[in-house]
């Protein structure tokens, strides 16, 4: 009878990472920070009776990659760039104040969620301000704009290669096509079937996502000012951005 083979034990470690807000938020440096501040950028304020360190903690429970311990200086400078959508975010703060700018109004809603949430739970009395700026709405669109159109043009097209191939299984010719039909068709046999599913379930994921952000985008637009949206607003954005023929002047509301 065959003996097991003897094995020495292994040790592994284990590293639990938290997921954070804005964890797609990378640091940069103020060199490379130069191009991004001449970008129209909103602001939030928030300031209080807590120290440099409490809003470095608060600071900490939003964007990766911080020291636990705020820097020995009496201000302190933080720039992010979003590896989603590029979109730009300037952090300073200090002793009783904090100070964000970007050119998304859902990442200082985010920050203010947070901030909110943390100093409430320390019992900690805030005042904020906001100053919008209308030019970063057509900002953001435009940043988001590419992208949308391009998802929207390629998931398009590919539901309309399933409906060309299933078309062409019950004719059993190709005779009623078109040569641009006839030719996605041949270039989809190159393929297998199955890659051609995931792709189509994977650019329908990330438009729905895109249009989600774009929504998003919007209801907290109108939220900074206390404003309310008209209850058709996600159909509309929905339909809107649905269509092939959209243009970055009709997203910019």
């Amino acid at each position: 009878r065959d003996s097991l083979p003897e094995e020495s034990f292994h040790y592994a470690q284990s590293h639990t990472i938290t997921v954070k807000p804005l964890c797609l938020h990378q640091a940069i440096s103020r060199g490379e920070a130069e191009g991004y501040l001449v970008r129209p950028l909103n602001k939030l304020s928030i300031t209080g009776h807590f120290s440099m360190q409490e809003m470095h903690n608060w600071i900490c429970f939003c964007l990766m990659d911080i020291p636990t311990r705020a820097p020995h200086t009496q201000l302190e400078s933080l720039q992010f760039v979003s590896s989603y959508l590029d979109t730009f975010l300037l952090v300073t703060y200090q002793d009783g104040e904090g100070h964000f700018s970007s050119d998304s109004i859902s990442t200082l809603e985010i920050v203010r969620d947070v901030i909110t949430h943390r100093a409430t739970l320390q019992k900690q009395r805030l005042s904020i301000s906001f100053h919008g700026n209308e030019d970063s709405v057509q900002q953001f669109c435009r940043l988001i704009f590419p992208r949308l159109r391009g998802l929207t043009s390629a998931y398009h097209q590919s539901g309309l290669v399933d409906a060309l191939k299933e078309i062409s299984a019950q004719e059993g010719s190709l005779e009623c096509f078109t040569d641009r039909q006839k030719g996605m068709l041949a270039a989809v046999r190159e393929n297998q079937d199955r890659a051609n599913e995931e792709t189509l379930a994977n650019q329908k994921k990330n438009l729905d996502h895109l249009i989600e952000l774009v929504k998003t985008f919007y209801v907290d637009w109108h939220k900074f000012f206390g404003r309310g949206l008209k209850k058709t607003y996600a159909q509309d954005i929905e339909e809107l951005l649905s269509r092939l023929d959209t243009t970055v002047e009709e997203l910019i509301m």
